[in-house]
Parts: structure tokens; sequence; C-alpha cells
């Protein structure tokens, strides 16, 4: 398994049954590619063996390993990051399926979303094995939204010109604060715990929010430090006490049309501020009704001033309280 870091329990003592897989700070194999050897997971895998699947026996390991005591396990799926490639045999098949009509149609894309689905059931699979399923909570969760740009890099040459994958109806996508950017899947099962199959559309959470609802879950209290709040009550179907979440994003990411931003969520209303925008490098805003517009195509902001107002000092308070980091015009720059 790979190292972890020793991590001192309540009572003092080091625990080590706590992992993450791959423990490595890289956000994907990279050029390298999927298949061993890996520098990204070194002195792992046999030649030509798939990183997934590697990390799932790896996974599977540390469960069987940990097995008759509380243990935590952060698996960090690399899929469906670049490089885009797959088993050549998952691309054939779904090149055969593909649909050049709908929005979803790249093999390459299809292949990577199978092989990661093929790991996440095998450590499930091996929960129920071993008899540790109903006393385990699982998080699925996504990190952004796809790539919607058409990547040229690190791609399978045969589908070059395919869109990796589309987040419709939503706009934009990964590295900008569109909701096709910031709105991901979240799944959360317990057996027993949490009814099967429920699904609540109004709870607004973030991933700040693990921690907080992971020790309320395991009967545990945050420290009042922790950022975020317990999302456990949504879990139980009952209704969340929140209104309000933030996202702060100052960078440029040209090839996704990402903008240094922030934007702040109130019930159904969004307000982005993007910085230094305007001709006078001003902020410009945009404001959506998501209830109405899921696709933030219709800006409303200059037909509520009132409320543009209300929702931008709140996005000065946030950025006041976390001393964050804020873009500032350059008299310098020239277009």
């Amino acid at each position: 398994m790979p190292d972890i870091k020793p991590h001192t329990s309540g009572n003092g003592t080091w625990a080590q049954n706590l992992i993450d897989i791959p423990h490595t700070p890289a956000p994907s194999p990279l050029a390298d590619g999927w298949f061993a050897p890996w520098k990204v997971y070194p002195n792992k895998g046999e030649p030509g063996e798939h990183l997934e699947d590697r990390m799932a026996q790896e996974a599977i390991e540390f469960i069987r390993k940990n097995k008759d005591t509380p243990f935590y396990l952060h698996f960090w799926q690399f899929s469906v990051h670049s490089p885009w490639h797959a088993k050549q045999d998952v691309i054939e098949k779904y090149a055969q399926k593909a649909d050049v009509e709908y929005p979803q149609h790249n093999p390459i894309y299809a292949a990577m979303v199978e092989t990661m689905d093929d790991a996440v059931g095998q450590l499930i699979g091996t929960l129920e094995e071993e008899g540790i399923l109903d006393n385990t909570i699982i998080v699925f969760f996504s990190d952004n939204g796809g790539v919607h740009w058409s990547a040229k890099e690190h791609v399978h040459p045969d589908y070059v010109d395919v869109p990796i994958t589309s987040n419709a109806p939503l706009r934009g996508g990964k590295a900008n604060i569109y909701e096709g950017g910031t709105r991901e899947p979240l799944i959360v099962a317990w057996s027993g715990h949490i009814e099967a199959g429920s699904r609540n559309d109004q709870a607004i959470v973030q991933s700040i929010d693990f921690f907080p609802t992971l020790t309320e879950l395991c009967g545990l209290d945050a420290p009042e430090s922790a950022d975020g709040i317990s999302f456990a009550p949504a879990l139980r179907g009952e209704t969340l006490d929140r209104d309000t979440i933030f996202c702060h994003f100052p960078h440029y990411t040209p090839a996704a049309d990402g903008l240094p931003s922030t934007y702040v969520r109130k019930d159904d209303w969004k307000l982005i501020r993007f910085y230094c925008d305007n001709d006078d490098q001003s902020d410009r805003v945009e404001l959506y009704n998501l209830s109405e517009d899921i696709g933030e195509t219709n800006n409303l902001a200059d037909e509520y001033p009132d409320l543009v107002s209300e929702l931008d000092k709140l996005i000065d308070q946030f950025l006041t309280d976390t001393g964050a980091v804020i873009p500032t015009p350059n008299p310098a720059y020239r277009e």
C-alpha cells in the first residue's frame, strides 16, 4: 500500500486505519498515461496494468486488513481526468454505440467512466463480502464539472475533434464558475440510515461540509472552528437550515472561458461577480434565477438592482471574513 502519514487518535495512540489512495499531489497520470509503469504511482503494478484497477486493489487490501476496526478510506479516483485514453476494447464497445446527435458521444470518455465505475463496484463488493457494507458510510463526489471545451492535448488521436463531454443543460464546465463548473454529483449511502433511492434537490451543500457531516453521522463532535455545516439532516429527509453558499475562483482559465470571479447563491438566486471585466476594469455582475433558468442564459442584473446590491454585499462580507485573495485592476494593462 502507499505510505500514509500517521494520525493521532483521541487517546494519543497512533492510528494506522486511515489512508488516502493513491497518496500523491498529482491531479492525474498526466502525459504518462493510464497504463503501468506510472511516475505518479511508482513501484506499483504490472506493465500494462490500468491505474484505476491497481488503485482499486490497493483499496481492497486496506479494507480487508481493517475490516474489524473503524477505518477511513479516501479513494481519489483519477478518472475521468486527462489524459483521455482508456482500455481499447472498452473504447471499441462504446464507439459502436456513439450517437453524434447526442451531446455526450465520446467513446473515450464513456470507457473511462466504465473503468471508474468498475473500481467503485469492486470496493462495494468487498465491503459486502466482508460483512461490513451496512456499517459503512459511502460518499461519491466530484470536484468540478466536466471538460466542456475541445481539448487537443493528451487525447487519443482518433478522437481529437470529438468533445470530451457535455454538461448540458448547465452552462460551462470545469474551471469556470457557472453551474456546469460547480454543480456536482453527490451520492451518500448508508444502509439502514439513509433511505435507498431517496433524492434531495433542495439541500445546498459544499465539499467543506463533509467533515462536520461525517463526524455527526459517526456520533462525534466537530471542532467549532471547522468550516462548513453538517448536512446530516438532509440525509435523514429533513430540511437543511441553509440558504446561502459562496464560491471563489480568482483565476483566468482561457481554454474554459473562465474569469476571476466569485458567486453567492441565496435561495434560487445566484449573483456572479467577475473581477475587472468591464472596459474600465471595474467589476461586472451577472444575476440568475436558477429555479427558472438552470442554464444561466438570462442575466437579470439590470432588472433587479436592489437584489444585486444585497447579494453583492454578501460577497463583500464573505471575502472579508475569509481573507480571500482578490484580483485588482492593472493600470498598465493593454488589451
